[in-house]
């Protein structure tokens, strides 16, 4: 009968001497409930899931409906959703981004103002690049579904899950509006 580690002593006592460091190390951090790596995160399966009730979701309204993207293919609903989500967060945040913040930080005193403002305008999403989007999302939502969008609404909601096991938008907080061609922001 073989044994890995005798095999492992017979080959090399360095690598042999690692595996039995390793060992004794994972050991040693899992009494102490420390964890080590990804691979060993025993906690993350030791507690009962617990419904949290609420969560805060990106909606979208086409011509008044709410966009049912669970019916749509995964690529589809993501080039949709994903866009979307980045879309929210820009408006909430009035457009700062970490991008920005870094380019403001690092750069902005180290070049000319044309060359700067350049460089900011091809590498961060401004305000004015929000009409361009709702529409390209219209546009999007019209192919995919093959109807025409008169209207598009973009916005936050709650999500609650009621007890018997249903879903109750609450808080709807509209972010854009697309209607008749213009796009109008909250």
């Amino acid at each position: 009968m073989n044994f890995f580690l005798r095999d492992v002593w017979k080959q090399s006592k360095i690598v042999f001497a690692f595996f039995i460091l390793f060992i004794l190390g994972t050991i040693w951090t899992t009494v102490y409930k420390m964890e080590i790596t990804p691979f060993f995160l025993w906690a993350h399966y030791s507690d009962k899931e617990v419904q949290t009730g609420k969560f805060h979701r990106v909606y979208i309204k086409v011509n008044g409906e709410f966009l049912d993207l669970p019916k749509l293919s995964r690529p589809t609903r993501e080039m949709i959703q994903l866009p979307t989500e980045y879309f929210v967060q820009l408006e909430e945040r009035s457009y700062e981004t970490s991008t920005r913040h870094v380019l403001r930080k690092y750069l902005k005193e180290k070049c000319s103002e044309s060359f700067y403002a350049k460089l900011e305008n091809r590498l961060v999403n401004k305000q004015s690049d929000c009409e361009g989007f709702v529409k390209w999302l219209a546009r999007y939502i019209e192919k995919i579904e093959g109807t025409k969008v008169r209207k598009l609404d973009i916005g936050t909601c709650d999500l609650v899950f009621q007890k018997d096991r249903t879903v109750k938008r609450v808080n709807e907080k509209p972010i854009a509006k697309l209607s008749g061609g213009d796009v109008v922001l909250r």
